[in-house]
């Protein structure tokens, strides 16, 4: 093959591996790793290998302006802008729309451009500089952009903002207090976590019609309740597992002293338990030990039914005046929105392409904007030779960030009716807090004031008559890879979503995941309040894509638009208006499509 097509060994390589990952991201998913067979991509590299010689043999001794300009004379019609885009990344240069090179507009273009230049100048030949175009190549003549990955409520007709013009949404974001976090003590974030345990435990009292539970400790024979928090029994010694559950209660009022019990959870045929959760186990202490209690049944609370707060004029108003009696239109898109090794932002400015294209009432972007595990961010070699003076110019992560805002501004401001709401992620290099997470700075989206909506993470969004809870954490992944499931039909992922209903609470897990970082002094702004549960539950996970009705809230994880150094997912949601149909999974669309 390195013969018949005049390459050497060392670029065949490159180009199988580039293949083999391209394959097996499309045919794999986070559950089962399909391998790449030999012959597939064979056969794949063999195709392209002949068409590449084809076309050489038909455009040899005229480079890619002369070629683009006879086409144009020829056929009054230019190549394709991803035809060049994939002959620019070849010659290593940048191309415009009329195949001449451009200088770059923004600080990512001067980053890439820089990179791609040391790469060139390397002397390790076939190094990281070609494994990056080849997966820029794999990105951009990507075959499967546009495609449905899945569909709720297909019934409903697909429609997109541009045909609702005057359609509008009312946005109200619930802010998240400023804290200090220098001078906290452990006994103040003890006193967070008691506070949600006291909430929890009077409305299992009210849902099981009881006044008191009994301590942990009680003596006697008769049947007790005890209620308590979820934790590992000997948590230095071994995982969470059946046969290493445990039950904690801090409150002040035991009369026994007995703070901690072990449960015997044998009898119990069908459960799921994790870390964190507050529930009421029924059953016996075990008679030979005293620190063991026998569990016969568990108690959980209830998820509550999303209601609305607005009276049904109000709603009807909101039809009329905001609906405009047509639907409305929300795209969501998740980051990183960057491959792992480079800084082009090539997947986000695909996504805006289309909001341009569907123009949509609203658009939800989730951090991470700049991801700490970049390399080239995760490294800080953020540079590029300035033109005038040839003296390098380092970029800081601010600075990187307001360019990132200000290409999103550029392409969006003639949609004068979309509105672009901003939610930050503890991944964001430049915005690093604990959750729950202070909302980006508004000075850093002076040229958008018209536009940005600035919320926290976790938040509570309402757009018109609609409730949005947001956790941009990946809490699901996180329960799923932990708890214990004994017999229950319901996968990881429902019993995972379903516990943030129960407990009142946008990430339940305790303690999370040593990734994710949370004030737990400030727990109650992490809690849902008295309106109970949104109509949308909107998170970010590395796990497969879904949209599932869990208790009537819709849940979504809308995918990223870069997954595994490849093309990812995004979130469309066509949302019918108020037609005495208050139940929101009756008029709502959703679909997760590949970018």
């Amino acid at each position: 093959m390195c013969r018949n097509f005049n390459i050497d060994e060392e670029d065949l390589c490159l180009k199988f591996e580039a293949q083999k990952t391209n394959w097996m991201n499309q045919n794999s998913d986070q559950w089962n790793k399909v391998e790449a067979p030999f012959e597939i991509i064979y056969d794949i590299v063999l195709t392209q290998l002949q068409q590449q010689q084809a076309k050489s043999k038909q455009t040899a001794g005229k480079s890619l302006g002369n070629v683009n300009s006879n086409i144009i004379n020829k056929n009054q019609q230019a190549l394709p802008i991803n035809s060049l885009r994939v002959n620019a990344i070849n010659n290593g240069s940048s191309i415009g729309l009329n195949g001449m090179k451009n200088e770059a507009r923004y600080l990512t273009d001067l980053l890439t451009q820089a990179k791609k230049k040391s790469n060139l100048n390397s002397k390790q030949k076939g190094g990281e500089g070609k494994i990056e175009q080849e997966l820029d190549q794999l990105y951009i003549s990507r075959k499967s952009r546009g495609n449905q990955r899945l569909t709720f409520n297909d019934q409903i007709t697909r429609r997109t903002g541009l045909q609702n013009i005057g359609g509008y949404f009312q946005i109200n974001v619930k802010p998240i207090e400023k804290f200090e976090i220098l001078n906290l003590t452990s006994l103040q974030r003890v006193h967070g976590l008691q506070k949600h345990f006291d909430y929890i435990e009077n409305v299992m009292k009210h849902q099981l019609r009881t006044e008191t539970f009994n301590d942990l400790g009680e003596t006697g024979t008769d049947a007790q309740r005890i209620i308590g928090r979820v934790v590992a029994f000997n948590a230095d010694e071994e995982k969470f597992s059946e046969n290493n559950v445990g039950l904690i209660n801090l409150s002040e009022d035991n009369q026994f002293d007995t703070h901690k019990m072990r449960l015997n959870m044998s009898e119990v045929k069908s459960f799921s338990l994790f870390e964190g959760e507050v529930i009421v186990a029924e059953g016996f202490i075990d008679i030979s030990t005293a620190s063991k209690f026998n569990v016969t049944r568990i108690h959980k609370p209830m998820s509550s039914i999303p209601t609305s707060n607005m009276g049904l004029s109000e709603v009807r108003d909101i039809t009329s005046q905001y609906y405009r009696d047509k639907h409305l239109n929300i795209m969501i898109a998740s980051g990183p929105f960057t491959f792992k090794n480079s800084l082009s932002y090539k997947g986000l400015q695909d996504f805006l392409e289309i909001v341009k294209k569907e123009q949509p009432q609203a658009v939800i972007l989730q951090g991470p904007f700049l991801d700490f595990s970049n390399l080239d961010i995760y490294s800080g070699e953020l540079f590029y030779d300035d033109i005038k003076t040839m003296e390098k110019v380092f970029v800081t992560h601010e600075e990187l960030f307001q360019d990132l805002i200000n290409q999103i501004q550029n392409e969006l401001q003639e949609l004068k009716n979309t509105q672009v709401i901003f939610v930050p992620s503890h991944k964001d290099i430049h915005h690093i807090q604990p959750l729950p997470q202070q909302p980006f700075h508004p000075k850093q989206f002076n040229k958008m004031f018209n536009q940005a909506i600035l919320a926290g993470n976790p938040s509570m969004v309402q757009l018109n008559d609609i409730r949005i809870g947001i956790i941009n954490a990946d809490f699901v992944k996180e329960m799923c890879q932990t708890m214990i499931a004994k017999n229950m039909e319901p996968p990881k992922i429902d019993l995972s979503l379903q516990a943030v209903f129960q407990q009142k609470l946008l990430y339940p897990l305790y303690p999370p995941n040593h990734e994710t970082p949370i004030e737990y002094s400030e727990i109650q702004q992490m809690m849902l309040d008295q309106s109970g549960t949104p109509d949308i539950l909107l998170t970010s996970s590395d796990l497969i894509q879904f949209s599932k009705n869990i208790d009537g809230c819709i849940c979504i994880n809308p995918g990223q638009i870069i997954k595994s150094d490849a093309g990812g997912t995004y979130c469309s949601i066509t949302l019918e208006p108020f037609d005495y149909v208050q139940y929101l999974s009756k008029r709502i669309r959703v679909e997760i499509i590949n970018i």
